[in-house]
């Protein structure tokens, strides 16, 4: 999951990666995709998980 968001992310135009620095993009991601997936994992019934 973090690697199509991050591929996604650093393909931005110029004046969306100077608002918001790639830096940031991937801290963010660092932070709330764990918890994302996490939250996902209770979600999902264990008969549809691969």
């Amino acid at each position: 999951m973090t690697k199509p968001l991050l591929s996604q992310s650093l393909k931005l135009p110029g004046y969306s990666k100077h608002k918001i620095p790639n830096g940031k993009i991937v801290s963010i991601m660092s932070t709330y995709l764990p918890r994302l997936e996490m939250v996902i994992m209770f979600l999902i019934p264990r008969s549809f998980q691969l």
